[in-house]
């Protein structure tokens, strides 16, 4: 399964463009890959002097999109070589419109695989609700309902993520409002509704990307 990407580690990930392993800054333009074809990537297609600076994750596990946001540091390249008190406009449009257009797909892409993801969700639970399962099934059937809500887990913050960006104005972004937002989440704590005693003395489990 290509859910794994090639991170590097100061930063973007990769994609293999003319046979070679290009570093790209955007999360949705990383190449997706499976764990050996990644390795052999690596191995093949980086260079020899860089191998040791590209590493493998699984695209889950990577929350990968709060480290793909250039905004603050691409504005500041494009106004280093100014004149004191000027901007290349057309430079600065240009990131913008990119980044958003890429926001816009990414989150579409997340959306739609949300989707796929809630009803793999629904076809496993109709299994476990209308089959009787012996323990080999039932481990079975606890991981592939494990692995997607994992998954829709990760999905959901995504988007959520995006619509913070998507949906702030200038004065949300020159405060940090915007990366408060998003810094937040990763310090979400879950309490259980109903069943106390399943959790035991875990009653206020962290909530990440990562389930």
């Amino acid at each position: 399964m290509e859910n794994y990407i090639i991170r590097h580690k100061e930063g973007g990930y990769a994609t293999i463009k003319n046979g070679k392993l290009t570093r790209v800054s955007h999360f949705c333009a990383a190449q997706r890959f499976t764990y050996e074809r990644a390795q052999n990537a690596i191995k093949n297609n980086a260079n020899p002097n860089f191998r040791k600076c590209w590493e493998i994750v699984n695209e889950v596990d990577c929350g990968a999109f709060r480290a793909s946001q250039p905004t603050a540091a691409v504005m500041e390249s494009n106004c280093a070589d100014s004149t004191e008190g000027e901007f290349n406009w057309t430079d600065v449009t240009a990131t913008q419109q990119k980044l958003f257009k890429g926001l816009f797909t990414y989150r579409d892409q997340c959306q739609a695989d949300l989707r796929t993801v809630e009803l793999e969700i629904t076809d496993i639970q109709h299994y476990i609700e209308f089959l009787s399962l012996d323990a080999a099934k039932g481990y079975k059937a606890y991981k592939m309902l494990h692995e997607r809500l994992t998954r829709r887990r990760f999905l959901k913050d995504e988007i959520a993520k995006a619509n913070f960006v998507l949906s702030g104005d200038a004065s949300a972004f020159s405060t940090g409002k915007v990366t408060e937002q998003i810094q937040r989440m990763e310090s979400r704590l879950y309490s259980p509704r109903v069943l106390m005693e399943l959790f035991g003395s875990d009653t206020g489990l962290t909530l990440t990307a990562a389930g």
